[in-house]
């Protein structure tokens, strides 16, 4: 049983929301040269078509571009020249165009017209427009009001005059009172809408689609809130452990480095025992290096920010690798942005991160390959990406790179505090690290660095 604002027709159930249901009625329509709204009716090919939309929407895979979908399906449903699908910005105000459904000759005439690409375009919405839209969710005009101030009167009928547009169908995509968007509906002369019930369903759908993709953008970012939150639990567990570690060890190992140092420059280089002492030393160097490590590691370290240009930083950084580079025919590719404003960092730090980084780029490419430094500036932020064409990063272990201790090289290569050490310095400076990688083509690590 439904009540009489569920809308019923063979094999499909909607159920409209009470509210969005009682304000979804017709606005006046402008110049009345429309064919007006058809009739409803038992129509099983709309019925079959409605009925795949909402299942390609609601049952849609992540990855699929709800906008082209939703606005495809309500081109091919409505018989619209073309179909907009915008999303309302409740923080600036804004409905911002997300996806034109159109042809390719429609679309060029229209970029051609404006001087730009709708996509992306922003059309403020006013609280009186915005109260307006909510009042009548299902509206017919000659031009959507909330295009008025960005695109010109004498703009919109020339693009209406070229592409012979009867008139503009517009559903407000509401969430009980919470407007989420808008679907505007371009219908070529000679089209006539679909009835007020069939707009309705049409409206609701892509309602609920919308809010769906919403949610699903929500929980992705509740997932990797709670994924950065459990990692810096494990940071800090470990930072701790390994301070103590690290100031229990570094007292004896530093005598026992300078004695040995000590007895290897008054030992004959005829002396048997030279060898011995040298690889004393050579081990303890390596013990004193991860217990350095450590202590980056633990963030007990000194720090001390300076102005500093990073794109100095970075060329500093790789001519402590130069040397390496070309023993390993390695091809070196930088650019560099210009006009980069300085950022106030620990450069010694700082380096030991992107030398971090570096380093097991080098590792990755044993045999040749190309190591790419670039940087550019985002919004508020500098940015730094160092790429090589290595073997790539297996997909079980990329969630994993940054775990101290966590390593893949083999036993005595490596202790798994490199990234580690450089995701922390980072961290300190207030940015971030992302990584992608594809095994077999390479991995490009990129920093983000806040401007201050």
């Amino acid at each position: 049983m439904t009540s009489e604002n569920d809308q019923q027709t063979e094999g499909l159930v909607v159920v409209l929301p009470e509210r969005c249901h009682q304000r979804a009625r017709l606005a006046t329509p402008r110049s009345g040269k429309h064919p007006g709204y058809g009739q409803a009716g038992d129509d099983t090919e709309l019925l079959r078509q409605v009925s795949e939309l909402a299942v390609r929407l609601m049952a849609g895979p992540p990855e699929a571009d709800v906008y082209a979908v939703m606005a495809g399906g309500l081109q091919a449903i409505t018989g619209a020249l073309a179909v907009g699908i915008s999303t309302y910005d409740a923080d600036t105000g804004d409905l911002v165009i997300e996806h034109i459904a159109a042809d390719a000759e429609t679309l060029s005439t229209v970029d051609r017209l404006l001087g730009h690409s709708l996509v992306g375009m922003r059309m403020p919405v006013d609280r009186e427009s915005r109260r307006q839209l909510l009042a009548d969710l299902i509206q017919i005009a000659d031009m959507p009001d909330t295009v008025f101030g960005v695109v010109p009167h004498a703009t919109s009928a020339e693009i209406q005059e070229a592409l012979h547009i009867d008139h503009f169908v517009g559903l407000v995509l509401c969430f009980g009172d919470e407007m989420i968007g808008r679907a505007v509906l371009v219908m070529p002369e000679g089209q006539p809408s679909l009835s007020r019930e069939a707009l309705q369903i049409l409206a609701y759908i892509a309602a609920a689609a919308l809010r769906r993709k919403q949610m699903e953008g929500t929980m992705q970012e509740l997932r990797e809130a709670q994924a950065n939150l459990i990692q810096a639990a494990k940071m800090a567990a470990i930072g701790e452990l390994a301070a103590g570690v690290a100031h229990q060890i570094n007292t004896p190992l530093t005598s026992v480095l300078g004695f040995s140092e000590l007895l290897l420059e008054r030992t004959a280089e005829d002396d048997p025992a030279q060898e011995q002492l040298e690889a004393i030393v050579r081990q303890a160097g390596r013990a004193h290096d991860t217990v350095r490590g450590l202590l980056d590691f633990s963030r007990q370290a000194g720090s001390h920010p300076e102005p500093a240009g990073i794109n100095h930083i970075l060329q500093e950084t790789l001519a402590l690798v130069r040397r390496r580079l070309e023993l390993q025919g390695i091809e070196l590719q930088e650019s560099y942005a210009g006009g980069l404003p300085d950022l106030v960092v620990d450069i010694p730090r700082l380096k030991q991160a992107f030398l971090n980084v570096i380093t097991n780029a080098l590792y990755a490419m044993p045999e040749a390959g190309t190591l790419s430094i670039r940087t550019e500036q985002g919004a508020g932020e500098v940015r730094v990406h160092i790429s090589d064409t290595g073997a790539g990063i297996p997909e079980e272990d990329l969630a994993r790179i940054f775990e101290p201790f966590f390593t893949t090289k083999p036993a005595g290569e490596g202790v798994g505090l490199g990234l580690s050490v450089g995701l922390g310095i980072v961290q300190d400076h207030g940015g971030r690290i992302q990584v992608e990688s594809r095994q077999n083509q390479g991995t490009t690590v990129t920093i983000l660095l806040p401007v201050d």
